[in-house]
């Protein structure tokens, strides 16, 4: 609703505004979108659980492909994220690990810089599933490694890469859900690879 009035008080005033009228109506607006945003994404962290689906046997492979086709399509980016030509069956929830897929796919398109490829590796052995999302960007301080999975953390300025901080947060709670470990391995300035784990069992 007020974006819808400011919207339509810009109209109103039409050319009435000054320069800084408009500042101020640009400002409010922009201030009630970016509230919105944070609001819808509360709600997809609080709905981990309550909107879960049961978990059943799904193709590995078949989720990152899906999880490819939810990015942003500025650039081609999908493009730029190499997957491997095979991987093993794993039993999850598969909307929640397509989405767990997306946002490392996304944090590590927004954090390369140039034509640099992203690659994702599966691994699998006797009791559990390791998916890797290795990028070559701006890296990650070891101290910040535990902090970037919080709930509105931003290690980066937010005025040169976009995102809410929200992310990774949905991410850690989608494989705590699913018995599983999230983490990163990163040095700044050397890249990083973000992995999780899902049990076989």
């Amino acid at each position: 609703m007020v974006v819808s009035f400011c919207e339509l008080l810009e109209h109103h005033l039409g050319d009435t505004l000054d320069e800084r009228g408009r500042q101020y109506l640009d400002f409010a607006i922009d201030g009630a979108t970016r509230m919105r945003a944070r609001m819808q994404g509360l709600l997809a962290y609080s709905r981990v659980e309550s909107r879960a689906r049961p978990r059943v046997p799904v193709e590995s492979l078949a989720m990152m492909k899906a999880a490819c086709e939810r990015l942003p399509e500025d650039g081609l980016r999908s493009d730029r994220i190499a997957l491997p030509t095979e991987a093993p069956r794993i039993f999850a929830d598969p909307e929640q690990i397509t989405r767990v897929l997306a946002a490392l796919f996304d944090n590590a398109l927004r954090f390369s810089e140039g034509p640099a490829l992203v690659e994702c590796t599966v691994d699998a052995n006797d009791d559990h599933t390791l998916f890797r999302v290795q990028d070559r960007g701006v890296g990650i301080e070891p101290a910040h490694h535990e902090r970037i999975f919080q709930v509105f953390q931003h290690l980066q300025d937010s005025r040169t890469y976009r995102g809410l901080g929200l992310g990774l947060a949905i991410a850690k709670r989608i494989v705590d859900r699913h018995g599983g470990t999230i983490g990163v391995d990163s040095e700044l300035g050397r890249g990083a690879t973000f992995w999780f784990t899902i049990p076989n069992a």
